[in-house]
């Protein structure tokens, strides 16, 4: 029931328990996911997850798996209001919809699969931070990189740092706080000059 992905950096599961589905809508669920993993980044996967969890909002899911009848178009307003200003989200659901009928499952319909990929779904805001120049969540200015070049050189010289806490601060310049980035570094990535 709980499924750990191959990701690098943050641990990231599939906890099956908290999606609450109707045993016939849980193995198309499940051959969706092992069909996402297969075929895309693990955090894909995590991300999609986390937003088909929302599904057991839906009045129209839960009727149909109960009664055992198509999922009706319905369900994918439910689940627009359900994510409110985070609605860019419903790509997912949409997807999993489409994959769940693309597969002939009895509970899904082409001709909402159809319908689904006419609406269109916005994307998440991007870069927001990094184009308004926000002072908390945004990039350091010239002059604070500069500010932080020169305290990094003058502790260089002055050996008041170990050679471990330079190498960190410097690939943290370089590398910026992207953890990805840190977690592919191998140790024979990293080469003593001098």
């Amino acid at each position: 029931w709980v499924w750990a992905l191959n990701n690098v950096g943050a641990k990231k599961i599939l906890d099956w328990r908290s999606l609450d589905l109707a045993p016939v809508l849980l193995e198309p669920t499940v051959r969706y996911f092992k069909n996402l993993i297969q075929n895309q980044a693990p955090i894909s996967a995590y991300n999609a997850f986390n937003a088909i969890k929302k599904i057991n909002n839906s009045s129209e899911i839960s009727r149909a798996g109960r009664l055992g009848d198509t999922i009706g178009f319905s369900f994918f307003e439910e689940m627009r209001a359900v994510f409110g200003s985070s609605d860019w989200r419903l790509h997912y659901v949409r997807d999993w919809y489409r994959f769940c009928s693309d597969c002939g499952y009895e509970l899904f319909s082409s001709e909402v699969s159809a319908e689904l990929q006419e609406k269109t779904v916005g994307g998440n805001r991007k870069g927001h931070s990094v184009l308004s120049f926000d002072p908390e969540e945004g990039p350091l200015t010239d002059l604070e990189i500069t500010g932080l070049l020169n305290a990094l050189n003058a502790r260089r010289h002055s050996n008041s740092m170990s050679l471990p806490e330079k190498v960190a601060l410097w690939l943290c310049i370089a590398l910026g706080c992207n953890p990805i980035q840190f977690a592919l570094l191998s140790e024979d990535g990293v080469e003593v000059i001098g």
